[in-house]
């Protein structure tokens, strides 16, 4: 059987990023059509926007989810020093 990986939850701030590039992309796309040069540089605020939004959201989230990860095994190295200790002073 294979594994099933768990979905990771994407949050609202990179979710918002990726539909303000796609809802940018389609402006963009309609305003050339249309030759609408000021539809088309609206739509290109709008992709820049949502570009900024998605990658600033994602390094936050990466450096927030590394420094719960820090902290979690600096956890987990002071209950097993504990243990080791508790166990050499029963072994005395």
């Amino acid at each position: 059987m294979s594994k099933i990986k768990k979905n990771k939850k994407v949050p609202s701030t990179v979710r918002t990023g990726i539909a303000l590039l796609i809802v940018g992309a389609i402006i963009v796309g309609v305003g050339t059509t249309l030759n609408k040069e000021a539809l088309s540089v609206y739509g290109f605020i709008v992709v820049v926007s949502g570009f900024f939004l998605y990658f600033t959201s994602s390094l936050y989230l990466k450096r927030q989810e590394s420094k719960n990860n820090k902290v979690q095994n600096a956890d987990k190295n002071k209950k097993t020093d504990k243990n080791k200790k508790t166990d050499k002073n029963k072994n005395k």
